[in-house]
């Protein structure tokens, strides 16, 4: 819903760093990618012609780089679409 509410700058101008939309789009498209990539393949890298399977990587770095993320976004969110 907060797509279609075009709310997307006043969201951007709430985070911490404040962040552009095209930002935050893009940061949680590759954390949506990633989601499906575990859910759907199983966490696999895509290989052409795979001898041996291999799994992607993440370090507790990223994860909580991206946990953080979609922390920010959602306290962001609910002061844009709810305010007191």
């Amino acid at each position: 819903m907060v797509g279609h509410s075009k709310k997307w700058d006043d969201i951007g101008r709430s985070m911490k760093p404040p962040m552009a939309p095209a930002q935050i789009r893009n940061t949680l498209n590759s954390i949506v990618m990633r989601r499906n990539q575990i859910v759907h393949e199983g966490d696999y890298e895509r290989l052409e012609r795979p001898r041996t399977e291999r799994r992607n990587g993440i370090t507790l770095a990223e994860a909580r780089t991206d946990i953080d993320f979609l922390e920010q976004l959602l306290e962001a969110i609910h002061a844009v679409v709810s305010p007191a």
